[in-house]
């Protein structure tokens, strides 16, 4: 960036006792930079008047928008079929698992497949009419690099997409290795800035480790945990063959807000095909406080918010929300929206 002087011009002024005239050089000041207040934002206006946290789904239950996912498992284990799969679905906005998804683009970075082995899999889903809104890369600059982060950026507003798949970490970061402290964090850092300013969801696929013997754990995940801290949510996937030739898959998901922890089975019987077989929450609503919550509307005079609520009730504030959007999905509950926040209510 260049400097910006306040008088482009030096001002000549003369020195006392002398009869030579020097010049003074104003100091530089910079451009675009914000102020430090910027970066302050006081809690009230940082929650928005305790408004309620709408997720953005691009697969419902699954993938948010602007989630950074890390999806890992082992070699072979199916990983890109399964997000190809998804990919497909929500290209078509198909359902997938049997979960609704969001029309819309998605950017696919082959950073290890080879186009010929990228079409194989794509003609299994049908010809070239059937992949709209799909849009394929090879040889791109790696994700870590101002390169690579531009180039993203470019396509991102160029196509507008509702998913970025790169595939796989290993052959898409520039990082020396992934065990350093900081480098399993700085090969995703600046993606995961890119989905929270696009609004955009991202799925990176990693190999686990070697150690099969851990069986499926996190620390199989990566070299370096700073790879799952920088993670929006993490998967781990393992999967068998079936005595029939199919593919049984276990998902685990363990992430930022409560539906980001999930275990999930699933069942392959095709490149093409997955079905839901079990789906288990690890973070379900609290069934105790249901009755104390609808109580509380029962009694009110006019709606209540969340905060409202939580202040009648006694129940943890996450707890009230967690179980109030549960019992709206149930149709147990009314919600009015006025201005930024949200009221509940029981039903006529």
């Amino acid at each position: 960036m260049g400097r910006k002087f306040l008088n482009p011009d030096p001002t000549p002024i003369k020195t006392y006792g002398s009869n030579e005239r020097s010049f003074v050089t104003p100091e530089p000041q910079s451009l675009g930079k914000p102020s430090w207040e910027s970066y302050f934002v006081p809690a009230d206006e940082y929650l928005g008047d305790d408004e309620e946290l709408d997720v953005e789904w691009v697969v419902k239950d699954m993938l948010p928008r602007s989630f950074l996912v890390v999806l890992g498992g082992g070699s072979k284990s199916g990983k890109s079929c399964l997000v190809t799969a998804m990919a497909h679905a929500i290209t078509r906005g198909e359902p997938f698992l049997g979960k609704e998804t969001e029309q819309g683009v998605v950017l696919w970075c082959a950073f290890e497949e080879s186009k010929m082995e990228r079409k194989l899999v794509l003609s299994k889903f049908g010809d070239r009419e059937d992949h709209p809104n799909l849009v394929i890369a090879h040889d791109l600059p790696k994700i870590d690099t101002p390169e690579g982060l531009e180039v993203l950026r470019k396509a991102i507003e160029r196509y507008k997409p509702s998913l970025i798949v790169i595939d796989p970490l290993y052959g898409a970061h520039s990082q020396e290795s992934l065990s350093g402290g900081t480098s399993g964090r700085n090969c995703l850092e600046g993606l995961k800035k890119l989905c929270a300013d696009y609004n955009v969801a991202a799925i990176v696929i990693h190999h686990f480790t070697k150690n099969v013997g851990a069986g499926l754990t996190r620390e199989r995940m990566a070299d370096s945990g700073q790879i799952l801290a920088a993670a929006s949510m993490d998967i781990l996937m393992d999967s068998v063959e079936t005595d029939d030739g199919f593919r049984l898959i276990r998902l685990k998901a363990k992430g930022r807000g409560g539906f980001a922890s999930f275990d999930w089975r699933i069942l392959s019987r095709s490149v093409t095909e997955f079905e839901l077989l079990e789906a288990k929450s690890g973070a379900a609503p609290d069934p105790s406080a249901d009755d104390a919550i609808l109580a509380c509307l029962n009694e009110a005079l006019a709606p209540l918010s969340a905060s409202e609520v939580h202040e009648k009730t006694g129940i943890p504030l996450q707890t009230v929300r967690n179980n109030l959007t549960a019992l709206k999905n149930k149709g147990q509950l009314m919600v009015e929206k006025h201005g930024r926040e949200y009221y509940y209510g029981a039903p006529v």
